[in-house]
């Protein structure tokens, strides 16, 4: 599954598992301004976090309660990763990012 990641509305990365590593990687028309994050600034190459999502978007990821009720809405939708929970919540952010599912 590979996500579109948008920065005020503009199409910047796609956000994508490779093994078990999460990769965010820039498009190439991506401009400095584009940066999702002053942490992770737009370069060529792909910016890679170990077994995990990106702290930047594990931020955004539902806990307790509303965890629980997306599972149960959207479980057939969900592969049990959290690249997945972030294709079905990810539009609905608060912010300059956003980021939806290829395709969608």
């Amino acid at each position: 599954m590979r996500l579109h990641v948008y920065v005020k509305g503009k199409p910047v990365a796609q956000l994508y598992r490779h093994q078990d590593n999460y990769a965010l990687r820039y498009s190439t028309d991506a401009s400095p301004e584009d940066c999702v994050s002053l942490a992770m600034p737009v370069r060529e190459e792909p910016w890679v976090w170990p077994r995990d999502l990106h702290p930047f978007f594990r931020q955004n990821l539902p806990e307790g309660f509303l965890l629980q009720v997306i599972r149960e809405e959207f479980g057939p939708l969900l592969d049990g990763t959290d690249l997945s929970l972030l294709a079905v919540i990810g539009g609905a952010g608060i912010g300059r990012v956003t980021v939806a599912p290829e395709g969608g």
